[in-house]
């Protein structure tokens, strides 16, 4: 069993632009593995080494990469999959009251039957819109055959109710298309995801957390090659992160996860860590960044 916790980060301008920089290259390697796998299909990891060689990526990064896009896709898929098991039976269901209805209307036609003109025009009426219905449900199911056709299913990073606002500015309370821009870039990286390793400590190289001497946390992210100039420090270090809530559960996942890496069994207890981006405004000029942290911990 899984279980997540959270935690506010407080964090100095330069640690959170650092943050911001990371997200920034996270989301641009993700739609950008994207749009290899659209063009040649397979697998997020298949394209691991090409795409490592041609972005100055390490293997590790690609690896939480290649694991989130894929976990889109694949969850995507099994929504797409289960619409369109409702789509079918929505359409039996409507065809069935649409041929039950104008079986009636042959009958009138043809003298078998007799209905009181109001009545007639009325279920003459209700067979116009069961078409339509029907019509719009087999347009429904026939977009979502085209997408579970595809390599990447139309997926759209930053949502495509944010994407779509650039057309009704007023209605969706943005002053400017620059501002729904920096919302719409906002909301396509946001975040860096972690996964944590069995044979490392407090979670991976990438990112560790450890618990201090005062009874607070200590978060240790490594800082992209890319992101770093000359003589600046390969780490974030940062000090004084609390947690309120499932500290006990929290303290015996890093305990367990030091114990599984001197017993090289099982997974690991800190499996997955997300740092997360949200902003007090999300439509106004003056959002403010609050960056989170999600830890998910294996019980």
């Amino acid at each position: 069993m899984q279980a997540t916790t959270q935690t506010r980060l407080n964090l100095s301008s330069r640690v959170a632009q650092t943050l911001d920089q990371m997200a920034a290259l996270h989301g641009s390697m993700k739609r950008k593995l994207y749009a290899r796998i659209a063009a040649h299909g397979g697998k997020a990891k298949s394209h691991k080494t090409a795409f490592c060689r041609e972005h100055g990526l390490s293997a590790r990064m690609l690896n939480v990469i290649a694991i989130e896009l894929q976990g889109l896709l694949d969850g995507t898929r099994e929504l797409l999959g289960a619409e369109r098991k409702d789509l079918l039976k929505a359409i039996h269901r409507q065809q069935g009251q649409l041929d039950a209805r104008r079986g009636r209307l042959a009958e009138i036609a043809a003298d078998r039957r007799r209905m009181h003109p109001q009545r007639e025009a009325k279920l003459r009426h209700t067979v116009h819109h069961n078409g339509v219905a029907l019509a719009r449900l087999l347009a429904k199911l026939a977009r979502i055959g085209r997408r579970l056709a595809t390599n990447v299913l139309g997926i759209c990073c930053g949502t495509r109710k944010l994407f779509a606002r650039q057309h009704h500015l007023a209605l969706s309370g943005f002053r400017n298309h620059d501002a729904r821009l920096r919302a719409w870039q906002d909301s396509r990286s946001h975040q860096i995801f972690f996964v944590g390793s069995k044979d490392e400590t407090a979670g991976n190289l990438l990112c560790q957390l450890r618990q201090t001497a005062d009874g607070h946390y200590q978060l240790k992210i490594r800082v992209p090659d890319c992101l770093r100039n000359r003589g600046e420090r390969k780490y974030l270090v940062i000090n004084g992160v609390t947690f309120n809530h499932d500290r006990a559960a929290l303290d015996e996942a890093l305990a367990a996860n030091t114990a599984l890496r001197a017993s090289a069994l099982g997974r690991t207890a800190l499996a997955r860590l997300c740092i997360v981006r949200s902003c007090t405004s999300t439509q106004g000029d003056a959002g403010r960044a609050v960056w989170r942290r999600w830890p998910r911990l294996q019980r």
